[in-house]
């Protein structure tokens, strides 16, 4: 899991072995799980069932990043702020900093916020999470919320990559079939991943 004392390190291999029959029903395998793995490698490799073990388990770094996994998703916030406190009053750093940039509703300031204070303290990649949110929510013809994480997206991009790129087209696209304004992405963003698609032969 780590790539360490010898061992290339090797994720698959790991989370085989920490759900091994013999193993999988001890907390502690999840708690392994969820405490070595950053989050989005946590839902690249469906674990989030061992992340919520762990959280339930008393581990503070899985409770931040289940913390952090209900805030991106709609209606989760309510749930995620109580993990939140919880880590919190385990002495977590980011859930505290966490806490304290949260609001209702949920505006993309406040997830963006959310996102670098939990980055911050190593749990997770808040530019890989806000993608994650971002196609869940297109998945799911959510404009609102898809908005809000393309906007945290365009924010902690360092540049304009092909996958958010494509991403605002599709959300842009959503806009026009569900007949609702486009609003959040400026239009000289909007411009920009229009021309990206544009050049790489999306008629």
């Amino acid at each position: 899991m780590l790539g360490q004392d010898g061992f290339q390190r090797h994720v698959p291999t790991g989370i085989e072995y920490l759900t091994h029959h013999s193993v999988r029903h001890h907390e502690e395998a999840a708690v392994i799980i969820a405490e070595t793995l950053p989050l989005e490698e946590l839902l690249r490799f469906e674990q989030e069932c061992s992340l919520h073990r762990a959280a339930v388990a008393g581990s503070s770094a899985a409770q931040v990043k289940l913390g952090t996994r209900l805030c991106t998703r709609p209606g989760g916030l309510c749930a995620g702020l109580r993990w939140f406190e919880i880590a919190d009053a385990a002495g977590h750093p980011g859930a505290r900093s966490a806490l304290i940039s949260l609001t209702k509703p949920l505006c993309h300031r406040s997830l963006l916020a959310v996102l670098q204070a939990v980055c911050a303290s190593g749990e997770a990649n808040a530019e890989a999470i806000a993608l994650v949110a971002a196609r869940e929510a297109l998945a799911e013809g959510n404009l609102a919320h898809l908005t809000i994480c393309l906007q945290v997206s365009l924010a902690l991009s360092s540049s304009l990559t092909a996958e958010l790129g494509e991403l605002v087209v599709c959300a842009i696209g959503l806009a026009e079939r569900l007949m609702l304004p486009f609003e959040g992405i400026t239009a000289s963003q909007a411009e920009a991943c229009l021309e990206m698609r544009a050049n790489r032969g999306d008629r």
